[in-house]
C-alpha cells in the first residue's frame, strides 16, 4: 500500500511537472511568436518611414555631445550624394558640406544649440559631394536629454531639402515682378 501511494504520488508529481513544463513551453512559444510579430511590424514601419523620408527629402543627423559621436541617416547621405552614411563620422566631417556662404551662420547656430542646450531652426545651403551642385535645406535642431544622466545630451538636426520650393518661390516672385511692371 505504501509503495502504491508513493508510486501514485510520483506519477501525480510527474504529471504535474509535465503539465507545468508544457504550460511554460506554451507561454514561451506565445511570447516569442508575439515578439517576432512585433519585430516584423516594427521593420515594416521603419521601411515605411524611410520611404516617406525619401519622398519628402528629409534626413537627419545625431550628435551626442558627451562622447562626440556623430552620425547621419541614409536619406541625408543620399541628399548629399554620398555613397554611404559612414563617410560622415564626426561633426567636422559634416561641416565640410556646409556652403562657404552660410558656414559662419550655421556654425554659430549649431554652437549656440550645443553649448546653450537650446533648440534652433535655420535655412542654409549644403554642397553635394564631388559636384558643384548645392541644395537649400531647412534644419530644425532638437535636444534629447537622458533622464538618468543630465550630462548625456543628444542633438538631432532634422534636415529637409527645400531647393525645389525655393526655386518655385523665386519663379513666382519674378512673375509677380513682371505683372507689377505691366
Amino acid at each position: 500500500i505504501i509503495l502504491y501511494i508513493l508510486n501514485s504520488n510520483l506519477i501525480y508529481s510527474s504529471i504535474l511537472f509535465i503539465s507545468f513544463s508544457l504550460f511554460v513551453f506554451t507561454l514561451n512559444f506565445l511570447f516569442i511568436n508575439n515578439l517576432f510579430n512585433k519585430e516584423a511590424k516594427l521593420k515594416e514601419s521603419e521601411t515605411n518611414l524611410i520611404f516617406a523620408q525619401k519622398i519628402a527629402k528629409i534626413g537627419y543627423w545625431k550628435y551626442n555631445l558627451s562622447n562626440e559621436k556623430f552620425e547621419v541617416c541614409t536619406t541625408l547621405s543620399e541628399l548629399l550624394a554620398l555613397k554611404n552614411c559612414n563617410v560622415i563620422k564626426h561633426y567636422s566631417d559634416f561641416k565640410k558640406y556646409i556652403n562657404v556662404l552660410d558656414f559662419d551662420k550655421v556654425i554659430s547656430k549649431h554652437n549656440e544649440a550645443f553649448f546653450s542646450k537650446t533648440k534652433g531652426q535655420l535655412t542654409y545651403r549644403l554642397n553635394k559631394a564631388n559636384t558643384d551642385e548645392i541644395i537649400i535645406v531647412e534644419e530644425t535642431i532638437d535636444i534629447i536629454q537622458n533622464s538618468e544622466d543630465k550630462n548625456d545630451i543628444i542633438f538631432i538636426g532634422t534636415i529637409q531639402d527645400i531647393t525645389d520650393k525655393k526655386s518655385l518661390e523665386q519663379e513666382l516672385s519674378n512673375l509677380k515682378f513682371i505683372v507689377d511692371l505691366a
